[in-house]
Order: C-alpha cells, then structure tokens, then sequence
C-alpha cells in the first residue's frame, strides 16, 4: 500500500515538474508567439479581408465598400501582374540549381581536400555578410563602366560588354547568379552535415557486396540525404 502511494506521489511530482517546464517554456515564447500572430497570421487575415475592398488607410472604416471579386478580376487582367509571375517562375529556377550546387560543393568539401576549413569558411562567408555589403560589391563588380568584369570582357575583345543590371536580358540572370552566391553556403553546410551522419560502416559493407560508386551514391547517399 505504502509502495503504492509513493508511485503515486512520485508520478505526481513528476507531472508537477512538467507543467513548470511547459509553462516556463511557454513564458519564453510567448512574446515571439504574439509577434508572429499579431505581425504574421493578423495581417494576412486583413489584407486577405480588404482585397475584397476599396478602402484606403488615410479613411475611415466606415468608408469600407466592398468590391467582391473586382480587385481579382483587375489584377488577372493587369500586364505587370502577368509580369511579375513571370519574374517569380523565372528566379523558382533559380533553387533546384542553387540546392544542386550545394550538394556538389558539400560532396567537395566533404572528402579528404586541403584546406578543407578554409573552403568551409569561403563558402558560407556570403551568407552572414550584409546584404548592404554585398549589394555594393555585385554593384562594384558589375559596373557597367569601371567593373573588372566589362574590363575583362573588353580586354578580351568585346567592345560593347552587357549592362548587366540595367538589361531586360541580362538583369534576371545576375540577380539569379546573386541568390545563389549568397545562400549556397547555406545549403551546403546543410548537406556537408547530412553527410557526415551516414555512417561509413554503410558504404564499407556495400564496397564489400561489390557495389560501385555510383551504385552507393544511389542506394545510399541519395535516400539518406532525401530528408534533408
């Protein structure tokens, strides 16, 4: 009996330690919780609200009219709003080669290379640099006039070199080669890291069965790096 009411004591200690634990872990992201709700959820609900609007901020409430589907019908019929999609289906490529770059620097980086801390450093430095910096270094870089890549291009014999920021062409491509500078360190570390928890007793038993390089990385690196 006595056996019995200490694991019930026990147990509701234990359940007493918890509730503190979850509530001072609630207490500790209750301001980022109403952050996010207030600044996030809030205002997607609103603005989802007043699309089906006409209303500006400097009325009143009162002078809410509803439009229904108005605005919708004007923004599928907008050029510039056919436009920007366009422009956000074109940098949507911009991922799977920046994620394909990633892995293979990670695979890179990942094997027995010197200086292999040094290309760690190299490649993630982009990432924590500010975006102010580095605006002002692709700027400097991609000058159209003074920029050491239209000097090269003109030493190399190419006497009207691209506007690389100003051009409809040429605009997409250095902003897209711009996103994928800054974030593939990113990535990779992600990737280096997935890689360094396969175990290597994997790959030894698959040499072992005689299976390829390529086979391992398929049947092995491949499914174990999916999560990631």
């Amino acid at each position: 009996m006595k056996k019995t009411e200490l694991m019930q004591q026990k147990t509701k200690a234990r359940r007493m330690r918890n509730l503190k634990e979850n509530i001072t872990g609630y207490i500790f992201i209750l301001p980022n919780l109403v952050g996010f709700l207030v600044f996030t959820v809030f205002a997607v609900m609103f603005s989802f609200f007043m699309s089906f609007t006409d209303w500006s901020l400097i009325k009143k409430f009162q002078n809410i009219k509803f439009t229904g589907l108005d605005n919708y019908i004007d923004l599928i019929s907008d050029k510039w709003f056919h436009a920007s999609v366009i422009n956000n289906v074109w940098f949507l490529l911009v991922i799977p080669v920046m994620i394909f770059l990633a892995m293979v620097f990670a695979f890179m980086v990942n094997d027995k290379v010197f200086f292999k801390n040094t290309f760690r450093t190299i490649l993630y430095l982009p990432n924590i640099t500010s975006v102010v910096a580095i605006s002002v270094i692709w700027f400097t870089l991609f000058n159209p006039r003074s920029g050491p890549i239209n000097e090269m291009l003109r030493n190399l014999g190419i006497e009207n070199p691209p506007q690389w920021l100003s051009s409809v062409v040429w605009a997409k491509p250095t902003i897209g080669l711009l996103m994928i500078w800054k974030t593939v360190g990113y990535y990779t570390i992600l990737y280096l890291a997935a890689l360094q928890g396969i175990p290597r007793q994997l790959y030894e038993a698959a040499t072992v069965d005689g299976a390829t390089t390529r086979q391992q990385f398929f049947k092995i690196t491949m499914p174990l790096l999916s999560p990631t």
